[in-house]
């Protein structure tokens, strides 16, 4: 019984070489070769008579011709299985791979993909009203979130066309990467330095708070404090420019116009009135 588990061991290994070997793309007759040659070479002179002359050629030769065929089938195999040298046209890093143990291809597939990381592009998206400020020849300063690196860079090329999905346009940096900390597909955000300019009225973006429809500032007069409505300018990340309802030396509210404004919605108070503190 052992022998008879053993012997259906060795059947069930030996039909998942030949399907391996037939995924791997030799055909039957090769694979029937191998076989061959795995055996214990036997020769057919042999099974009919006994050849008592010890200087017999033809049992020699009937041999070799087998054992010369099945290493020629072996060699042959070898090669398909062997590896096969894919050389890139530039240094770089494989960053993807289309290759399947098993495939079988032509020489126009595309097996790897390689990038040459040591610079990559940063697309930086720009806002529909603020493309007229954005130019080629700007310093940008590039950062990829709290306690991550930070680079500055040059604008290298500003899409002339706007998506019209998005309604941005394309400004591209390109950025040198010699180290690889900046990955392809990173997050990142850009500040771009559109040159010095004078603004009449700059204030802090929390004293401004919306208002029945309107941007207002609450002015500190001698009333007590209102709502004032204002226009507004440019803007970054704290502050903005006011062109008109504020002017220069003016007192206004810049922390708590917040809580503020909560007061006087829930009063049912005109906002625009003066109001003690």
């Amino acid at each position: 019984l052992e022998a008879q588990q053993a012997q259906r061991v060795r059947e069930i290994e030996l039909e998942g070489a030949r399907r391996r070997l037939y995924v791997l793309g030799l055909a039957s007759e090769e694979i029937a070769q191998l076989e061959l040659l795995g055996q214990p070479q036997t020769n057919t002179a042999t099974e009919t008579h006994k050849c008592d002359d010890p200087n017999c050629t033809g049992c020699g030769q009937d041999k070799s011709v087998g054992q010369g065929t099945a290493v020629a089938a072996l060699r042959e195999a070898e090669e398909k299985l062997a590896w096969y040298p894919l050389r890139a046209p530039f240094d770089g890093t494989v960053i993807d791979k289309h290759l399947t143990l098993g495939e079988k291809h032509g020489d126009d597939f595309n097996a790897f993909a390689i990038a040459d990381l040591s610079s990559v592009w940063v697309d930086i998206r720009v806002y529909q009203e603020d493309i007229a400020l954005v130019k080629e020849g700007q310093g940008v300063r590039i950062a990829a979130g709290a306690g991550a690196a930070e680079t500055q860079g040059i604008i290298s090329y500003v899409a002339p066309i706007v998506d019209e999905r998005t309604r941005t346009a394309l400004a591209r940096v390109v950025l040198p990467n010699p180290e690889g900390s900046w990955r392809p597909g990173l997050f990142v955000t850009a500040e771009v330095s559109t040159g010095e300019d004078s603004a009449p009225v700059l204030i802090p973006k929390t004293a401004v708070q919306r208002l029945d429809e309107e941007s207002v500032v609450f002015l500190d007069t001698e009333e007590g404090l209102r709502a004032t409505p204002v226009r507004l300018g440019r803007g970054h990340e704290a502050h903005i420019e006011v062109l008109s309802g504020l002017g220069a030396g003016q007192r206004y509210v810049t922390q708590g116009a917040f809580e503020l404004k909560a007061k006087l919605v829930t009063s049912n108070l005109d906002p625009h009135a003066g109001h003690g503190h």
